[in-house]
Formats: structure tokens, C-alpha cells, sequence
């Protein structure tokens, strides 16, 4: 069930990644293990886009916000790689992922999302981001306890000096990076998953109400490394890992009645990271 329900979620979301002009270039990959330091340094990143409700099904027909995940910073020790030669990635550009969300509800029972980062310059990195997801209630039509069934798929492209940033290039101490370019690298996880959720309202208070989900997604991870070294040779080496994870998590959402709504959601994914997101969004339509 949970492997036919992926195939038509990704066959429908497939055509968007020609479409944003992401599709991977024609580069030999080489396969890295799943309990690699490479493997999981990426999905630590990926589990922090991990494409997750933010928020109680919508009440109203449209609503437009903002979230933003608190991305917590690693150690020196966690950044380390060995693959072609031990050093640090350059990975701590924020404490704070946005993201721009959409939801349309077409029906009681139904809803569709979207998310989006633009492909322009923040916080060190350009982290261009499109999330797809659609929810369906397959019980509690009638009871305050809703129970749906929720698939969802992410695609991004995180630009940036991950590799050899500028003060790594000048470091003589640096052997890899020192006398070279700075890096253009590619970070580009494609993800997708099916979450079962729950949610209902909180009576004691208006407007509040809570959600909790448990899921599986399965991550395809890759990292393409662009950096001339001081002998002018390009590293271009491109490396990928294919992971499957768990995922748990639970949240409020306070809506007022005039529109505005407020969400806050903690996650845990294993072997991943757990993390909290929070979400402004303003809504329309009944």
C-alpha cells in the first residue's frame, strides 16, 4: 500500500522537477553508505526540509503564509567527512529555514499544498525548494477527531560554498581548499513519504487546535561538489545516498476568526534530527 500510494504521488509531482530546471547533471554518482559521515550530514539537512503538515488541516478554502524551521548548529566533529580527504564541511549558514506555503482546501475532506523558496541569495546559500502535498480524510467526517492519510514531495537545490568556503581557501593549514576557488556546490535532496495524521480541537480555548502524525519517507540525497583547487583541476565528483526514515511529530494551530493563523510544530526524525517550525499565514473563503 505504502509503496503504490509513493509511485502515484511521485508520477504526478515528477514533471515539476523538469520544470524548475533542477534535473540533475549527467555525472557519474558514487554511492555513499547509509551510516557514512557524508550520508549523515545530508540527512540531517534533508530531515530539516522534510516537506511536514506546519499547521492543522486549513478550515477555511485558501490560506498563504510563512513558516520557518529552527535548524540547529553542528559541531566541528558532526561536519567532518572523509570522503577523498578528511575536513569540515561548511554547513552552519543559519539558525532559521523559511519557506513560503499555500494551502487550498477544494473540499471538506481534501487538502492541497504547496511550499516554495525562490532561487535568490540568503544567508550565504541560494536554497531554491518546491513541496507538493495532498491529504485526504478517511475518517472522523463526523466526529471532532479527524484521521487522514497525507503524501507529500519535496525537491530542492541548496547552492552555496559548502565545500571550500572563502576563509578556507585562504587557510594555509586548509590542505584541500588552500590556493583554490571558492566552491559552488549542490546540495539536491528529492524526497517523498506518507504521514498518517490526527487532529482535533482543543474546546477549552477557541480558535485552538491540535495535530500529530507519524510517517515514512524515503530520501534520495545528493551532493555535487564544484570547486577548482590551486592546481586549477575541478573537483566535480558527485556523490549520492539513498535513505528511508521515520518520522513523528505533533503541533497547535490558533486560528482567529477573521483570518489570521498561527502554528507551532515540533518533529523528530531518527538518525535525523528533531526540530520546531513555526508558521504565520493569513486565510480566505469558506
Amino acid at each position: 500500500m505504502l509503496s503504490s500510494a509513493a509511485r502515484i504521488l511521485a508520477l504526478m509531482i515528477l514533471p515539476a522537477s523538469a520544470l524548475v530546471g533542477m534535473t540533475a547533471p549527467a555525472l557519474a554518482d558514487v554511492q555513499v553508505t547509509d551510516d557514512s559521515a557524508e550520508a549523515q550530514l545530508m540527512g540531517f539537512y534533508a530531515g530539516a526540509l522534510s516537506f511536514t503538515p506546519a499547521g492543522r488541516p486549513a478550515g477555511r478554502r485558501f490560506d498563504f503564509g510563512l513558516e520557518a524551521t529552527w535548524l540547529p548548529q553542528l559541531s566541528a566533529e558532526d561536519r567532518d567527512t572523509t570522503f577523498a580527504g578528511a575536513k569540515v564541511e561548511n554547513t552552519n549558514f543559519s539558525h532559521v529555514l523559511p519557506r513560503l506555503r499555500l494551502r487550498w482546501r477544494p473540499s471538506s475532506d481534501w487538502v492541497l499544498e504547496a511550499g516554495f523558496v525562490p532561487p535568490i541569495r540568503m544567508f550565504g546559500v541560494t536554497p531554491e525548494q518546491y513541496g507538493f502535498a495532498g491529504a485526504y480524510r478517511v475518517a472522523g467526517h463526523t466526529t471532532p477527531v479527524g484521521f487522514w492519510v497525507r503524501g507529500h514531495y519535496l525537491i530542492a537545490d541548496i547552492v552555496g560554498p559548502i565545500t571550500c568556503p572563502e576563509d578556507a581557501v585562504q587557510d594555509p593549514a586548509n590542505t584541500v581548499c588552500y590556493g583554490g576557488q571558492v566552491s559552488d556546490d549542490h546540495f539536491q535532496p528529492e524526497t517523498y513519504g506518507l504521514d498518517l495524521v490526527l487532529d482535533g480541537p482543543i474546546s477549552s480555548v477557541d480558535g485552538l487546535g491540535w495535530y500529530a502524525a507519524a510517517g515514512w519517507e524515503h530520501q534520495t540525497l545528493r551532493f555535487a561538489t564544484h570547486f577548482v583547487n590551486a592546481s586549477g583541476r575541478l573537483d566535480d565528483q558527485r556523490l549520492v545516498a539513498r535513505v528511508e526514515r521515520a518520522s513523528f511529530l505533533g503541533g497547535i494551530t490558533w486560528s482567529e476568526r477573521h483570518g489570521l493563523r498561527l502554528d507551532f510544530e515540533v518533529s523528530y526524525m531518527p538518525d535525523a534530527l528533531a526540530t520546531a517550525r513555526l508558521a504565520i499565514a493569513w486565510a480566505w473563503g469558506k
